[in-house]
This record gives C-alpha cells, sequence and structure tokens, in this order.
C-alpha cells in the first residue's frame, strides 16, 4: 500500500470505526464504490482494531457481507484435482473447505485455502502466493504440509493443505484438563517447530492458540504461514505499507504493534503470550476497547501481572464475554484454570517472562534455548531463566530428590553432594547450552542485520548465505563447533540453489572446523565430507569428489552401521562422482545402496529419494540398460502430482533425463515433449539464466543433429555454449560436452574449419583434466576423427579413432551408442580413404 492509498484508508477507518456494524458496512459500500482492494484495506484495519480474540474469528462485521456470494465454491465442486466437502472455515484472505480427492488416483482429505475475489489486490495475492512458497519449503511432522495449489476457474487462487483434525490449542488443554507439566510438554513440540521454521529463514509474524491445532494423538499443528516473512522476497511494498494489519494485536510483540523490525525475537515473545494464556486462561494484556495508539502505550510501557498472579483467574468469564460477543466456538464445559500461583511461581513466571521482555535483544536468543528452559524445569534442573544462586539450585535438587532427604544428617550430606553435582551439571547444561545460544544468536542476527529495513535495499537469498558465511568465519571463530554446524547448514543450502562453487567453499570449511573441535570421526565432520562430495561431483571435480565421498561412505558406515540417512548422501555423492568419472557400473552399485538408506530414512515420496532414483536410472542408461532406466524415470515422473512443490527440481531432472533416453530410442517428437516440460520447471524454479537451461539447449541442439538440421543445431548449441561459459570454466564437462557437438554439427553443416577449431579446443582441455580412458575424453575425439575425415586428413583420423575405439572397449566406459558411432566413423574413414578391407572390419 502506498501513502496515498494507506491516507485514504485511514480517512475511511475514522468516519465509519464507531458505527455499529450495519452502519459500517453501508456506508463503507457507498464510499468504495466497487473498488474492492480499497475496501479489503478499511475491512483488515476494522479487524485489527476490533480484535480482542482474533481477528481472523472475528471481523468487525461479517464475512459473508463482505465477500461477493458468486465467486463461494459450493458442495460438490472440483477445484483442481479435489471436491469441495463442506466449508470448515473463514480468515483473513478467504474461506477454507474440506475436499476430497477426485481423480480416483487414491482417497484422501485435505483442506483447500481458496482467496475471496473481495481480496484480490496486489497485496494479498502477492501475499497469497507467498505462503505457497513459504508452505513448499517446511518439512515438520508438527506443521501442516503443503500439497498443491493452482487457480480456480473462477480465476481464484488457492493451496491445497494437509488436513487437521483438530482442536485449538487452549481449547484442547482445556477440554482434557491437561496438568501444567503436560501443557508445556504440547508447548515444547510446538516451540521444536518454530525453530526448525527459523532455521528456515522463516519468521512466522502471526502467533496465536487459534493457528495451532491439536490433534486426538496429542501432537500440535502449525497452521497459517500466510504472514511469514521471509527476508529474500520482502518488496517495497513491504517496507511502506502499514504493518499492523499483518498481525494479531493481542500476541504481537511490542516491536511488532509499533512497525519496527521483526525477527525471529518477535515470534518469542508471541510464544510467551501462548504460553501465558495456555497455563493461566488470560491475556497478559487486556486490549478490549482500546484504540491503537493505546496498544502500543501498553505493550510498550507496560508490565504483564505474573503468570503466577493470574493463576487463580477463572475461565468461565472469559467464556461468557465470548458468547456475550458471539465467537464461533465456545466450551461451556470447560473448567476454570485452578492451578494454583505456587505451581506457577518461579521457574514458569521467570519463563514467560523472559520469552516477552519488551527489548527483543533481552528474551531468549532462540526458541531452541526457551524450549531447553521449559525441558529443564521439567528434569527439575537449574533455567537460564532464573538467577543461578545456591538456595535456588539446592531447591531444585531436593525437589528431585525428597525421598532421600528423611533425616536431618541425610538431608546435610545429600545437599552438599547435591550442590556439588547440581553446579556441576549446570556449568555443563550451560557449556551445551552456549553453543546452541551461539548458533540461534547467530541466525536471529543474520535474520536481522539483512532484513531489507535493515539494508534499505532489497535483500536476497544468496546475499543473506553469503554475509552469513562471512560473519560466521569471524563470530564463530572461538567455537569452531557451531561455526561448523552453520558452514554445513550454508553449503547444504548452496547445493539445494545449484550454488555448488560456493557450497564447495563453505563444505571445505566446515569440514575442517568440525575436525578441529571434534575430529574426523563426528557426524559433523562426516557429513560435511558427504555434502562436499556432492557439490565435487557437480563441479566436475570427480577425482578429488571420489576421494572424499568415499572418505564419508567409510566414516559413516562406522558411525551409522544398520545405514542412515546421511550415509545414503555419502553413497549419493559417491555414486555421482563415480558417473562422471565414467564408472557407471561402481556408480550403480552405490546409487543403488543410497537410494535404500534414503528410501529407509525419508520415504518414497522425499525429494532426496527421487534424486537418488535419477540417479540408479542414469547409471543403467549409461550401460545401455534403457528399458530399466526408463521405468525408474517413469517411477520418478509418476510422483509428480503428489510430491512436494519444493521437490519438482527432481521431476524435471526425470523428465530431462527421459528426454535424452529417448532420443537414443530415435524417439525424438516424444523426447521434445519431456525436454520442454523439464525446461519449465527449471526456469520457474531456478531462473532463465541456470545451467540447466544451458544443457537442455544442447540436448535440442543434438536432436537437430539427428533430423539433418545442423543450421538448426548450430544455433542452439552456440546458445548452450555462450550460457555455459559465462559460469563454468573451459574444461569444465559440460563446455565440452556443447563445444564437441557444435563442432559436429558446423561439420555436418559443411563448415569444416570452424567446426574443427571447435573439436580441437575441446581436445586440448580434456586432454588437462580427463583420464586417456574416459568416455568423454574418447567421445570428443571420436568426434574430431569424424571432422578431419571429411577434411582428407586421414592418418590423424585414424589414430583418434582407432584411440576412442580402444578407451570404448574398457569396461569402465563402453557404451553401446558412442561404441557403435566410433565403428560408424571408422569405416567411414577407410572408404574414404579407399582402404575397402579394413573398413568392412567395422
Amino acid at each position: 500500500m502506498d501513502a496515498k492509498t494507506w491516507i485514504k484508508v485511514k480517512d475511511i477507518f475514522s468516519g465509519i470505526v464507531d458505527l455499529d456494524e450495519a452502519e459500517r458496512s453501508l456506508k463503507l459500500n457507498k464510499i468504495c464504490n466497487g473498488d474492492q482492494e480499497l475496501r479489503a484495506e478499511v475491512v483488515a484495519l476494522l479487524r485489527s482494531n476490533d480484535e480482542v480474540e482474533d481477528f481472523i474469528e472475528e471481523p468487525a462485521f461479517t464475512v459473508a457481507d463482505a465477500l461477493p456470494p458468486d465467486v463461494e465454491p459450493t458442495t460438490d465442486k472440483v477445484i483442481g484435482h479435489y471436491r469441495v466437502v463442506r466449508e470448515i472455515g473463514r480468515g483473513g484472505m478467504g474461506t477454507v473447505f474440506l475436499a476430497t480427492r477426485d481423480d480416483g488416483e487414491f482417497q484422501q482429505e485435505v483442506a483447500i485455502k481458496v482467496v475471496s475475489s473481495a481480496f484480490l489486490g496486489r497485496e494479498s495475492l502477492r501475499r497469497f502466493r507467498q505462503e505457497r512458497q513459504i508452505l513448499a519449503g517446511l518439512n515438520h511432522p508438527n506443521i501442516a504440509r503443503l500439497l498443491d495449489g493452482g487457480v480456480t476457474d473462477e480465476g481464484l487462487p488457492y493451496l491445497v493443505m494437509e488436513f487437521v483434525e483438530g482442536e485449538p490449542l487452549i481449547e484442547h488443554a482445556d477440554k482434557h484438563n491437561l496438568s501444567i507439566d503436560e501443557r508445556l510438554r504440547v508447548f515444547l513440540k510446538i516451540c521444536r517447530a518454530f525453530a526448525y521454521a527459523h532455521g528456515n529463514l522463516i519468521v512466522h509474524r502471526d502467533i496465536k492458540p487459534s493457528n495451532i491445532l491439536v490433534t486426538s494423538d496429542g501432537d500440535p499443528k502449525l497452521l497459517d504461514f500466510g504472514l511469514a516473512k521471509i527476508l529474500d522476497i520482502e518488496s517495497e511494498e513491504d517496507r511502506t505499507a502499514t504493518n499492523f494489519r499483518a498481525l494479531t494485536p493481542a500476541y504481537a510483540s511490542p516491536e511488532q504493534i509499533r512497525g519496527d523490525t521483526i525477527t525471529t525475537a518477535s515470534d518469542i515473545y508471541s510464544l510467551g503470550v501462548v504460553l501465558y494464556e495456555l497455563l493461566t486462561g488470560s491475556r497478559p494484556f487486556n486490549y478490549e476497547s482500546a484504540t491503537f495508539e493505546k496498544m502500543i502505550q501498553m505493550v510498550s510501557v507496560s508490565e504483564p501481572v505474573l503468570p503466577s498472579q493470574a493463576a487463580s483467574r477463572s475461565r468461565r468469564g472469559g467464556e461468557e464475554e465470548k458468547r456475550r460477543r458471539g465467537a464461533k466456538t465456545v466450551v461451556p464445559s470447560s473448567p476454570p484454570l485452578l492451578f494454583s500461583p505456587s505451581q506457577l511461581k518461579g521457574d514458569i513466571d521467570n519463563i514467560v517472562l523472559m520469552a516477552m521482555r519488551k527489548e527483543p535483544e533481552r528474551r531468549y536468543r532462540s526458541v531452541e534455548q526457551l524450549a531447553d528452559d521449559i525441558e529443564r524445569h521439567l528434569k527439575g534442573l537449574p533455567i537460564t531463566a532464573s538467577q543461578d544462586t545456591f538456595t535456588y539450585r539446592s531447591s531444585k535438587f531436593i525437589r528431585r530428590h525428597w525421598i532421600g532427604v528423611a533425616s536431618a544428617v541425610v538431608i546435610i550430606l545429600v545437599l552438599i553432594a547435591g550442590i556439588i553435582t547440581t553446579s556441576w551439571q549446570a556449568r555443563a547444561a550451560r557449556r551445551a547450552q552456549a553453543r546452541s545460544e551461539t548458533i540461534g544468536a547467530f541466525l536471529q542476527n543474520m535474520l536481522g542485520s539483512a532484513a531489507p529495513e535493515a539494508k534499505g535495499s532489497d535483500v536476497k537469498v544468496k546475499d543473506i548465505l553469503a554475509e552469513a558465511a562471512t560473519r560466521a568465519r569471524t563470530e564463530l571463530a572461538d567455537d569452531p563447533e557451531a561455526m561448523a554446524q552453520v558452514l554445513l547448514t550454508l553449503g547444504r543450502t548452496y547445493v539445494s540453489l545449484t550454488l555448488y562453487g560456493q557450497a564447495e567453499i563453505e563444505l571445505r570449511a566446515a569440514a575442517e572446523a568440525s575436525e578441529k573441535a571434534n575430529g574426523i570421526s563426528h557426524p559433523t565432520t562426516a557429513a560435511s565430507l558427504a555434502w562436499l562430495g556432492i557439490a565435487l561431483a557437480y563441479e566436475d571435480k570427480f577425482v578429488e569428489g571420489e576421494t572424499v565421498s568415499m572418505r564419508a561412505v567409510e566414516l559413516e558406515r562406522n558411525l551409522h552401521p544398520d545405514g542412515s540417512e546421511d550415509l545414503g548422501y555419502a553413497l549419493f555423492g559417491y555414486a555421482a562422482n563415480l558417473m562422471q568419472k565414467g564408472d557407471a557400473a561402481t556408480s550403480l552399485k552405490a546409487a543403488r545402496e543410497a537410494s535404500e538408506d534414503i528410501k529407509q530414512s525419508l520415504g518414497e515420496q522425499h525429494g532426496y529419494y527421487l534424486a537418488t532414483i535419477n540417479q540408479t536410472a542414469l547409471a543403467n542408461d549409461y550401460l545401455g540398460n534403457l528399458d530399466e532406466a526408463e521405468r525408474l524415470y517413469r517411477q520418478t515422473l509418476v510422483q509428480a502430482d503428489s510430491v512436494e512443490p519444493r521437490y519438482r527440481i527432481f521431476i524435471a531432472q526425470a523428465a530431462l533425463f527421459m528426454g535424452k533416453l529417448l532420443i537414443k530410442k530415435g524417439n525424438f517428437d516424444t523426447a521434445e515433449i519431456y525436454l520442454n516440460k523439464s525446461e519449465t520447471v527449471y526456469r520457474d524454479v531456478l531462473g532463465d539464466s541456470n545451467t540447466t537451461i544451458a544443457y537442455i539447449r544442447q540436448i535440442s541442439g543434438k536432436i537437430r543433429i539427428h533430423r539433418h538440421d545442423f543450421n538448426g543445431a548450430v544455433m542452439e548449441l552456440r546458445e548452450s555454449l555462450e550460457m555455459f561459459s559465462k559460469s563454468l570454466p573451459p574444461e569444465n564437462g559440460y563446455v565440452l560436452q556443447s563445444k564437441m557437438a557444435l563442432g559436429l554439427a558446423l561439420t555436418r553443416a559443411g563448415k569444416l574449419s570452424e567446426g574443427e577449431q571447435y573439436l580441437r579446443e575441446a581436445q586440448t582441455a580434456a586432454a588437462k583434466t580427463l583420464p586417456p580412458a574416459s568416455a568423454l575424453r574418447a567421445e570428443i575425439e571420436s568426434t574430431l576423427g569424424e571432422c578431419l575425415t571429411a577434411r582428407g586428413q586421414f592418418a590423424e583420423a585414424e589414430t583418434l579413432l582407432t584411440g576412442a575405439r580402444a578407451a570404448e572397449e574398457s569396461e569402465t566406459t563402453s557404451t553401446s551408442q558412442t561404441a557403435f558411432e566410433t565403428k560408424r566413423r571408422l569405416s567411414a574413414l577407410y572408404k574414404a580413404w579407399n582402404r575397402p578391407a579394413e573398413s568392412r572390419k567395422y
């Protein structure tokens, strides 16, 4: 929202805020005069001002009155692959429906969130698309999963999400009469889920009990990341628009309500408010009838009542208020909270108030630290939020060992021993916690300092990662173990972004730091080497990559004799390096084992499992087992509709490989269909300038060569080579393949001199980096042999072709297609050389 629109929204708001609901609606209709985007902004502002329980559940006037009736999905309406069963809720952007899978593939209940036309302004659509991107990147058992998404026939965006059958957090706790400890254990799971989200650079910004459902098994599920803030995609519009409507005031942090910079500390404050309400039945501040300015004053200046003092308040009063206000959900059977002040006094008071400190820097440094304190309290151990005094440590010890304290003498002895033991435990816990705090503080600091509000310019993921890597080396220099964990995470992220050069740098540093801190036989060291091996494979540094991956496999086998996810990564890297080397047979064995380990750890629909299937298929493809390779590629492709959106890249990879395989089978038309599908996804996920697009252009050029469209092939291959050369060195395998194919196209187009030039460049670069038996080196020399034959340079052509033939006959490089092509070229050479007897041998 720009400043001019904001002034208009405020003026309308001021004129109708004091009217009753019916008058508001009539006057708003007249003023907005069909401007639905303007109306949506005013409606959102009214909801925020009136909000006491939840602005999504209790709008200033009914949502049905605000939304056009002609666009609401009805029962039995089909949306994508799903059929609507019934409406299950309405929110700030639209309506949520229960639906079932309708395509006959399998049975599945889902929740479909549809944006209403009243909210189809630029900001709402952007936030909806952002929610889809955010949820697609989250994979945690306590976060509702995104399954699908698209646009309805009416042009309304929708998300298909895991249907969570559960109760809102507070209602669940009250209905089942959960004890304090039981409530804290549920809250611990919530904290772990938010810690995972923060680790993925996501700040939720709208944490509240209604966004947390608890299943019948007692497992919480986090909902609605629609207001979450991913720092790399925040726009200028975000920084100039008002921030307060993208929050629920009752649970928002002081900085959030004031419109200041939001970091993970803002989520920690909101979690503190949720915990306060979960344990006391009331909220720390009463915003009813308060103006927005009053809210700011209260949350910035006033101190909340201690949870122990608020615990004696009955929840019945709150329920009566909900009935009076016409709330949708009332739980008349919920008993009043009868936790005594003594049950909450001390640790719980300190934990909640530390999470809710007004200054972000004085709160818990991370959600992990908050969770650790709760866990320590449950175990009867000292917490960091309490003053670590002699009396405090002693009291904690006595509570844990009350049976042994039976006589005055025993009390004294146990107390002395307890003080010593507990002091040691506290020091050990502080050392372990210090590392967690260090990493958490580093992450929070990184998020805050890299934010667009702090930088004053748009920030991308690569910018955040680059700055984080630089700062990790300085800020964590005194803690190499913490540095190793941070750099490993950054390296893995770079691999997922296909930025292998940057990944190599961070993963090397991670392995070195972990080995220094932990030794070589440590999970962090082994994992760093495993991912380094993957990066080296895709950088075409397979000689070193094979050694690194082999070492990672050895370490992981010692650490996990029965197999593990990390062993799967190490084996995958080993297989990838062997494929680059040309040893497809050994690569196949490693890929199969990697596939089993990843399958056992992550399941068959996980993207990394699909990657191992693709790697296994590629090895079979290379060995000439085309039918088995095709079967495996189709095994990946059949997952296209069910795989999580963030794993679409592996579907695109399978489509690419399938296209290549069909070229070998001579089915060029179908091959192009798969290649086009692959290119569409790659462009969508990685942008237009990524090297995979260059590779697809290379393959398209080869198809044109097969069709004898040599001039068209030259155009495709020049584009491919130009794209590759911008980011890869001349000796890189992909660059060599484009040069080789371009040289062949030019040769067959009759441009022999230019064709020879490219082929000689490829030959020279390959000789510097590839072993003599390398399949790619043999193929380049075979292709150059064809060019020289056409130029009449028979003797040199014979040397190159017989050398290529010998290399192709070796066990590790033989493929039916390349071997056939070289024999054909030898036959053509001897015919042109007028040596028919030798020609007949081939």
